[in-house]
């Protein structure tokens, strides 16, 4: 487990127990996946408790993804960068390296935060994921197949693999070795937006199983039907299927 997990859950008070084996050894914990959610607070709230808490990172880190929520990218590229410099965990510099890599303007910065976070230990394999999926937009594939891989290959996340899997068929064109990762993987992703589609994209294009493909999108578009991506190939399967 990362200390900047470890270090998340002292400030709110939570204590994990290990499961104790039989020769009364604690069992290792690990980190398997991040989820991160931001609260719907107002303009107001922000207003209010900033001058009052000036030297809180959670609070800019939320001011951060409220503005960013509401088309206000420059402030909250503000707030962000004020988060990471109160506290420059591991956590607080993957957010801002997330909101920065979102531009092309921005995009060198996000990789060198990335590539600094990357030199350090406990790693987590969803951090390496979304750097490699940085490194593919930015079109250097070669190290961006190299962190998939160890992404893919350290821990139990099913979405570095789904990752991996694409980049595998898209990049490299060894679309059997990506349909292995996939049947290995199916089940374990089944409400993750972003694999859902990149899954449905490996069987429309690469499989020509439309109709598998078909529910695929759907899943993923029912719970994110603003997806342009989503919906742009979707609309392909839909073209070619003769449901113009």
């Amino acid at each position: 487990m990362p200390p900047d997990i470890k270090l998340m859950n002292k400030r709110m008070g939570i204590d994990f127990t290990p499961e104790t084996v039989a020769q009364g050894a604690n069992q290792p914990m690990r980190l398997v996946e991040e989820i991160v959610a931001s609260l719907d607070m107002s303009e107001g709230y922000f207003k209010r408790e900033l001058p009052r808490r000036p030297s809180d990172p959670e609070l800019w880190g939320n001011y951060g993804v409220f503005l960013q929520h509401h088309g206000r990218a420059e402030r909250a590229e503000e707030a962000f960068r004020k988060a990471a410099s109160l506290d420059p965990s591991t956590s607080r510099r993957h957010a801002l390296a997330v909101f920065l890599g979102a531009s092309s303007a921005t995009m060198p910065e996000a990789i060198s935060l990335y590539s600094d976070m990357m030199e350090k230990e406990d790693v987590s394999s969803d951090l390496r994921s979304d750097f490699a999926r940085l490194l593919d937009l930015s079109g250097d594939l070669d190290r961006a197949e190299i962190e998939h891989s160890s992404a893919a290959a350290v821990g139990d996340s099913a979405k570095a693999r789904c990752r991996y899997e694409w980049f595998i068929w898209r990049w490299r064109a060894r679309a059997d070795e990506a349909g292995k990762i996939f049947e290995e993987i199916v089940n374990d992703v089944s409400s993750d937006t972003e694999c859902l589609l990149l899954m449905a994209h490996l069987l429309f294009r690469a499989r020509g199983d439309l109709k598998t493909a078909e529910n695929f999108f759907l899943a993923a578009l029912s719970s994110d039907p603003k997806n342009l991506w989503g919906l742009r190939n979707y609309g392909d399967l839909l073209l070619i299927r003769g449901d113009a």
